[in-house]
């Protein structure tokens, strides 16, 4: 047979079935971790002949047998467990197909679908965001690496501190490619790998104890780790598989949420930052839809970002109900001055994106969708282009009058306490 696209296994596999008139009962379609389709079919369908058909137009995309209540034990049981805790059909699965006719038709209800996940279960499958408790949490995060999602998040802390009085902790997620700890001067030898990798061998974080920045008496740093000879062997430790049966948490979330506990019983923040990973990796994605309140999405303004946030945004609808979805977007890198012929059309361009994206994404179920309020999700808050923060590595270096250039991001990422109205007498 004709080499098959990826993209295209699982619509050919579902069409085989519904062209099949002779099933009884449920078939359940698996994606597996290699991305083949495994079939499990109840007991009274001919499993000999949907094998046939599935080998046929699918090759080697299809890892036979097809499994169901005649066959071993082992197939037996799985059967079994498959059929009676039939998830949720997946969201990126198609729903309409093209019939043998060259109609469209919806997928059997007799179809149910599952897919088996080891990692980006955290894009894929939700479990439940952070709890409403305090203190704060709040993800910054970017698709691109390079767009100034650390030195803003730096800054955002440190104004946070200093004209607000909050008690604040920032934490380096971004464990491949850490940074905020330098950032801020971190020198400890211990960090977030530790911690995870502690809570995954004996099911404690030990003893997280962030280290002070410089220059603050309320501003706490959680570095990613010493950056040793034995830090990629630590990576290569840290599980970020999928859950597994029966359970509600990867094994990494499961030590992020003892991390985020134990700085809250240490420090009694107000307010706790995560400098998540770039990319559409795991701890991305866990920051975003598990461990924060509200999501800061970085980036600069220019097509790669716009993808990245088509799916970021399509994730953050997915997973976050309408009174959970707090995302603020931050525009990084526009020149100076914001009212000049060079900067305006990028602010406007990118503004007039963000918000195409938005009314398909997070807009899509509201009830009012925001215009041209400045208040809105999809209306980008903006940090300039200037050398003092694309190169510099310290907050140190960060000259003291620019960092109330920060404040209009400060005020969204922690917002003032609304003061009741006096009442007349």
């Amino acid at each position: 047979m004709a080499w098959l696209a990826p993209d295209s296994v699982l619509p050919r596999a579902l069409r085989v079935l519904a062209a099949r008139e002779s099933v009884a009962g449920r078939v359940c379609v698996v994606r597996d971790l290699r991305g083949r389709v495994r079939i499990a079919a109840e007991h009274g369908t001919d499993a000999a002949a949907i094998q046939e058909d599935m080998l046929r137009e699918l090759g080697a995309w299809f890892a036979a047998p097809v499994i169901n209540g005649r066959g071993s034990p082992a197939h037996r049981r799985i059967a079994a467990e498959l059929f009676r805790s039939a998830p949720d059909w997946p969201p990126d699965w198609p729903t309409q197909l093209e019939l043998p006719d060259g109609s469209m038709g919806p997928v059997p209800k007799w179809v149910i679908g599952r897919v088996v996940l080891q990692s980006k279960e955290s894009w894929l499958a939700a479990t439940g965001a952070l709890a409403p408790q305090p203190p704060r949490v709040v993800s910054f995060y970017s698709f691109k690496g390079g767009v100034g999602r650390t030195t803003t998040l730096g800054c955002v802390a440190a104004r946070l501190a200093t004209e607000r009085g909050l008690r604040v902790v920032a934490v380096d997620l971004d464990l491949e490619a850490p940074g905020t700890g330098a950032f801020l001067g971190a020198r400890g030898v211990t960090g977030v790998t530790d911690h995870i990798l502690s809570h995954l061998a004996t099911g404690d974080v030990g003893d997280v104890d962030p280290e002070p920045v410089v220059g603050f008496s309320n501003f706490w740093v959680v570095p990613a780790g010493n950056l040793g000879p034995g830090y990629l062997e630590k990576l290569a430790r840290i599980d970020f598989l999928a859950a597994g049966a029966g359970a509600t948490a990867s094994p990494a979330e499961e030590a992020l949420r003892a991390l985020l506990a134990a700085i809250r019983t240490k420090l009694s923040p107000e307010i706790i930052l995560l400098d998540s990973r770039a990319g559409l990796h795991d701890i991305g994605g866990l920051a975003l839809h598990r461990l924060s309140h509200s999501d800061v999405l970085v980036s600069r303004a220019n097509a790669q970002a716009r993808a990245g946030m088509q799916v970021v945004l399509a994730a953050i609808r997915r997973f976050r109900s309408v009174e959970e979805r707090d995302v603020r977007l931050v525009q990084t890198m526009v020149p100076l001055p914001y009212d000049s012929d060079v900067a305006q059309p990028l602010i406007r361009r990118w503004r007039r994106d963000m918000y195409d994206i938005c009314l398909e994404t997070i807009y899509s179920d509201l009830d009012e969708v925001p215009s041209e309020d400045q208040e809105a999700a999809h209306f980008p808050l903006l940090v300039a282009e200037r050398a003092e923060f694309s190169r510099t590595d310290s907050l140190v270096q960060v000259a003291p009058e620019l960092m109330p250039h920060f404040d209009p991001i400060a005020d969204v990422v922690a917002p003032e306490p609304e003061v009741p109205a006096e009442e007349d007498d």
